[in-house]
This record gives structure tokens, C-alpha cells and sequence, in this order.
């Protein structure tokens, strides 16, 4: 304990602390958009947990009270309750980290969360990412609304009505130095991919709406190996492919949507959080220097390809996408219920 303590004051910042119920935090912590989303986060499970668990205890009390037996209950039920002990009376702290791509490093003595890891090898305990937000509430909201716009909507309904190609929106940055390669690995992922829009413009919608251009690096250029149909993409900050910006009811037309890894270094992407609930079929990209189909979020060993999604680079991705959306029916519509599954 007493090293916990002395790691959890060396990393203020990082350090939440839950005492008799209430979460405390040093002022540093706070002006973070994903710390902040992360408090709101675990305020809303803990209050859940509470309330499960105080239902749970009084429905016990009334089938006693009426002679009756026990229920059985759901595992999540006696889950929330040992986690509503825990919030009501527990003491622990922790370690956040809110690192897109996964800690460095964690402290032996403080107990790591983390909301990605780019490479399985990294420490820490992963967790929901912040942009669940107050899950049983305003998450619970878009959840609801998504799940309308892809399964109850009309064009949901008519998979023929819906546009045949493979569809994303996004942002392609400069943020690293020509010859941080491993760094660019998430730009140069949506770069490439946004190349198929050139080169197979009936299967992929695939457009940048912001793209500062990648500085030129012949080393990083051979780690990659840029194609040609690569550098016209990105040519005149993605003239070629550059797109506008458009809400989830134009997503819910489409028949594929593709997760790409995010801009920074290759890190998970937000965006995969509603791409289950629209009724397409869900494409997540691979590429040079990401670990397996990029950054692994808490509930991607769950994940299979083929089964939950589709697992795509810049060779497979016309045919896979051919035999998912247009080829094999059986596949198209296994696929589709597994995503709806995932969220």
C-alpha cells in the first residue's frame, strides 16, 4: 500500500482514487477531454452497480417475505453487486491512461487501466474507451439511435437500396517527423486505403475530409512500400479523394464500413464504436507496422475474422469486400448479425 500511495502522488496526472464511494482526483487530472469522459464513465457503472445490485436485494427480500424461493440469479447481477461493495465501500486507486495507442510503461505497484494497446505485449488492464460516456445513459441514447438508423430505417430493410461500396470518413494528419514511420503508420493506413476510392471507385468510398500531407521520407516510403496509386492520393493535400463530411444517416446507406486504425500512430479508432450498430458489414484494416488488425480495444479478443468482421489490406480488400457485400449472401448476412452481436 505504502508504494501505491508514493506511485499514485508521483503520477498526479494520471491517478484516480476511490474512497468509501466518492472518486477523488489531484486538479491536474481534470482538462482532459478523456479524463473527464473516463469519470463520467465509472460514475455512471458504479451508480448502475448500486442500482442493480439495491434492486436485486429488494426483490430477494419481498420473494422472503412471501414465503417464496430465491430466484436464480444472472451472473451480472451478483457481478454488480460484489462492484456496488466495492463502490460503496472499497478504497483503491489506479493508474489512467488514456493513450490511444497504450502505455510505455506502467508502475508495478499501481494498478494500470488502459483504453488500447497497439501491441498485445503492452501492460496494463484494458477498459471501455472514454467515448462510451455515461454508458447507461447517454451512450445508451446514440446506441438506440444508431441501431434505428441501421436496422429499423427503410433503407436498413432493402439491402438493394443501399449504396454498394465500402464507406469512411476521416482525418488524414502530419504530426511526426518524415522518418518516425512508425509513428506515420496510422496516416499512411488511411492514405492507403482512401487509394482504392482511385483504383476501385465502384466498391470504395474511402475519403479524407482534412489531409495534411505525409512529408516525404524515402525511408519510410520503403517500409511502406508506396504504390503509385498511394502518392496520387495524397498528391495536393488528397485532391483526388478528399471528401465532405457526413452524419451517421448517410453511414446507415451504405453497404460495408471500414474501420481504419487512427491517425496517431496506428491507435485505435473511436469511429469502430458505432460501426457495429449499423447493419453493414464491418471491415477493419491491416497494414505495414500495425500489430495484427491495429490497436486492440477490452472486447477485441472477442473478434473473430470472418465471423464478426472482416479483416482487410490494400491487396484483399477488393475481393474480400466483393464476396461479402455481392458474392456470398449467407456470409453477408452472418456477418452483419455478428456486429449487431458485437454492440
Amino acid at each position: 500500500p505504502e508504494r501505491a500511495l508514493k506511485a499514485a502522488f508521483k503520477l498526479k496526472k494520471k491517478s484516480v482514487w476511490l474512497i468509501d464511494g466518492k472518486f477523488y482526483v489531484d486538479k491536474s487530472f481534470l482538462g482532459e477531454m478523456k479524463h473527464e469522459l473516463h469519470l463520467r464513465f465509472v460514475r455512471a457503472v458504479a451508480d448502475h452497480a448500486r442500482t442493480v445490485a439495491d434492486r436485486s436485494a429488494a426483490k430477494a427480500s419481498d420473494d422472503a417475505e412471501s414465503s417464496k424461493s430465491p430466484p436464480q440469479q444472472h451472473h451480472e447481477v451478483t457481478r454488480l453487486q460484489r462492484a456496488a461493495v466495492l463502490f460503496r465501500r472499497g478504497t483503491f486507486l489506479y493508474r489512467y491512461e488514456s493513450m490511444a495507442s497504450g502505455p510505455s510503461e506502467c508502475d508495478a505497484d499501481l494498478p494500470t487501466l488502459v483504453i488500447a494497446k497497439k501491441h498485445t505485449a503492452q501492460c496494463g488492464v484494458m477498459i471501455p474507451n472514454p467515448y462510451f460516456d455515461t454508458i447507461y445513459d447517454a451512450w445508451k441514447h446514440d446506441f438506440d439511435q444508431l441501431l434505428g438508423l441501421g436496422w429499423a430505417a427503410k433503407v436498413a430493410k432493402a439491402w438493394d437500396k443501399r449504396n454498394p461500396r465500402v464507406f469512411w470518413r476521416g482525418k488524414i494528419r502530419q504530426e511526426h517527423g518524415p522518418e518516425e514511420c512508425d509513428r506515420d503508420a496510422g496516416n499512411f493506413a488511411r492514405v492507403s486505403a482512401s487509394a482504392l476510392t482511385l483504383t476501385h471507385p465502384a466498391q470504395f468510398d474511402v475519403r479524407p475530409v482534412d489531409c495534411a500531407v505525409r512529408k516525404p521520407s524515402k525511408a519510410c516510403d520503403r517500409v511502406f512500400g508506396v504504390r503509385a496509386a498511394e502518392l496520387r492520393a495524397q498528391a495536393s493535400k488528397c485532391r483526388a479523394v478528399v471528401g465532405k463530411f457526413v452524419t451517421h444517416t448517410t453511414f446507415a446507406g451504405y453497404r460495408g464500413v471500414l474501420d481504419l486504425p487512427g491517425s496517431t500512430s496506428g491507435s485505435y479508432s473511436r469511429n469502430l464504436n458505432h460501426l457495429w450498430l449499423l447493419g453493414a458489414v464491418v471491415f477493419i484494416w491491416t497494414g505495414p507496422l500495425l500489430d495484427g488488425a491495429g490497436a486492440s480495444q477490452w472486447y477485441t479478443p472477442a473478434l473473430v475474422d470472418s465471423e464478426t468482421h472482416v479483416v482487410v489490406d490494400r491487396d484483399t480488400a477488393p475481393a474480400l469486400a466483393k464476396a461479402a457485400l455481392a458474392d456470398d449472401v449467407e456470409l453477408r448476412e452472418r456477418l452483419r448479425a455478428a456486429a449487431r452481436g458485437v454492440a
